[in-house]
């Protein structure tokens, strides 16, 4: 296992600023380009090719994304002197543009814990920290009441639909974490050890084991880590001094991944990558590729997987850094599951689905366009899982035509896979 560089931009392409990786195959990632504007991209290999997605034009700014599922993300930041948040449900061929109430100026994280539940943090008009959630996948946003004394907030991380624990800054000029345990109908002040300055990311394993990463009083980058809930959070010692410790991931209660920026003596920026797999209480420096300036964001679906993203040297610009096998095993192995409906398009659910079979339910599929059906994740199929053997059927469809069935976020095949006739079954 190593960290290699899985795609680089020129500069055109400034940074990659966050990435949400679904599956050790599947990512999202967003980063900024030359021009004032927002760029997106997937993977469906693991990092192997990266294909570049078509955002709405007004999107100038995007700083955050969480993926609950291979197919459905939420990307959120700002279009000052607006929040913006985006979505997809079709693993990035469309992006979607999403209501943010009023009183909200930019959105500096998210964290979706399922495909309709998500929280996002961020900041006023007057730079007051503020909250907003959606239980409906970003059909409605509802901002909501802070504990006091908080100032800022920076990240967020939800180990469920409703637990969520967010970091920042309060107004006394020391770290500040806050959580809820409903959804974000209240807010409670967990303490925050002495000497915390400031906290800019954080990442939940559980409802009751996290990780946070910031700064204290002397500049220098600190992880905290808890694995009680919240009652007490201890400091953490790095092996390293560097000025910037934006982000951390934890695929697991004791593995995490965290990103940072050192700078030299002449001002020089250079990447750092920490992991520890005893819960914080040992950091490793890892060897990361040459020329990497800074690291903005890092995702690891598993605890031999992980992306992070940022910026390289020279005619580099944005990139993103892959840890562990970039390539699905070729021949894999084959499990056979109990036949189940995923999908039926038919109106007045004749088929008696429910939950996430019910997907398809009234969409019908006319000429030229694509429907995209979840099964990853869902009906006993894993997260992760490399492909899915499915039949498909025409009822008596209108008109003759045809059907291609293909993986979600790859190109459509030239063949079809059913052709059918007006009327037929």
């Amino acid at each position: 296992m190593s960290w290699n560089v899985s795609i680089s931009y020129s500069p055109a392409m400034t940074g990659v600023g966050s990435l949400s990786c679904a599956s050790t195959t599947t990512c999202e990632a967003v980063g900024q380009s030359s021009n004032s504007g927002s760029v997106a991209m997937g993977t469906r290999n693991g990092g192997d090719t990266w294909t570049s997605q078509t955002l709405p034009t007004t999107v100038t700014q995007l700083g955050s994304i969480s993926c609950a599922s291979t197919t459905t993300c939420e990307a959120v930041g700002a279009n000052i002197p607006s929040p913006v948040a985006i979505a997809t449900t079709d693993g990035g061929t469309t992006w979607t543009i999403q209501n943010i109430p009023a009183g909200v100026t930019a959105l500096s994280s998210i964290s979706c814990a399922s495909t309709t539940t998500c929280e996002a943090v961020g900041s006023t008009p007057s730079g007051a920290a503020v909250a907003v959630a959606t239980t409906d996948g970003g059909r409605i946003w509802v901002k909501q009441v802070l504990a006091a004394g908080v100032a800022t907030l920076s990240g967020v991380s939800c180990a469920s639909t409703t637990t969520c624990v967010a970091v920042g800054s309060n107004l006394w000029g020391a770290g500040s974490i806050i959580r809820t345990a409903n959804g974000g109908t209240t807010w409670e002040h967990d303490y925050v050890p002495s000497g915390v300055v400031s906290l800019s990311g954080i990442s939940c394993a559980s409802t009751t084991t996290c990780e946070a990463v910031g700064f204290n009083g002397n500049g220098a980058g600190i992880p905290v880590g808890t694995t009680d809930g919240g009652l007490a959070w201890k400091i953490q010692i790095l092996p390293t001094f560097v000025a910037l410790l934006p982000a951390i991931s934890c695929a697991s209660a004791t593995t995490c991944e965290a990103v940072a920026t050192a700078y030299t003596s002449t001002g020089s920026a250079v990447g750092h990558i920490f992991g520890t797999t005893d819960g914080g209480n040992t950091w490793t420096d890892q060897t990361i590729p040459p020329g990497v300036l800074t690291l903005d964001g890092i995702s690891c679906p598993s605890t031999a997987s992980c992306f992070a993203a940022g910026s390289g040297t020279g005619s580099t610009g944005g990139l993103v850094l892959t840890y562990g096998p970039t390539t699905p095993p070729q021949g894999g192995s084959y499990s056979a599951l109990s036949p189940v409906r995923i999908c039926d398009t038919r109106t007045g659910n004749p088929s008696e689905l429910s939950g996430v079979a019910a997907q398809c339910l009234g969409k019908t599929i006319k000429a030229g366009t694509t429907l995209n059906v979840a099964a990853a994740g869902s009906f006993a199929v894993p997260q992760d899982v490399l492909a899915v053997a499915i039949n498909v059927t025409a009822i008596k469809p209108a008109t003759n035509g045809y059907l291609t069935v293909y993986p979600t976020g790859e190109g459509r095949p030239t063949s079809s896979n059913l052709n059918v006739r007006a009327g037929a079954v």
